[in-house]
């Protein structure tokens, strides 16, 4: 990430809660591919905590691709990144990532939330 990059998010423009997840992701940010865990999600967005500190900088408004493992099968997922940095929820650095492709993430909420 981005050291002189630190955006915040903002809760109180948050309009869906947050529901915890632990996925593993396999994702992708134009440069290289990576490796990660989705700590939470909501039907907007996703947490994605990074496996290593990314060496290439990652700025608000890059795209990921993101590749969730689900039991058998996976799910993909396409987002742009909101934010990044410490996460005081989760108290770890990561990426807050608001998601394009809202009926996969919708999908995805309802196989591991219910």
């Amino acid at each position: 990430m981005n050291s002189a990059e630190h955006i915040q998010p903002n809760d109180e423009r948050r309009t869906d809660p947050r529901r915890p997840v632990r996925l593993p992701v396999a994702w992708h940010d134009g440069h290289r591919a990576r490796q990660g865990e989705l700590l939470d999600a909501s039907r907007e967005g996703v947490f994605l905590l990074p496996a290593w500190r990314p060496s290439d900088a990652l700025n608000a408004g890059d795209v990921i691709e993101l590749r969730c493992r689900l039991g058998g099968g996976e799910l993909d997922l396409t987002g742009e990144v909101c934010w990044l940095g410490h996460s005081d929820w989760h108290a770890v650095e990561g990426l807050g990532l608001r998601i394009h492709t809202t009926d996969a993430l919708r999908g995805l909420l309802d196989e591991v939330v219910g």
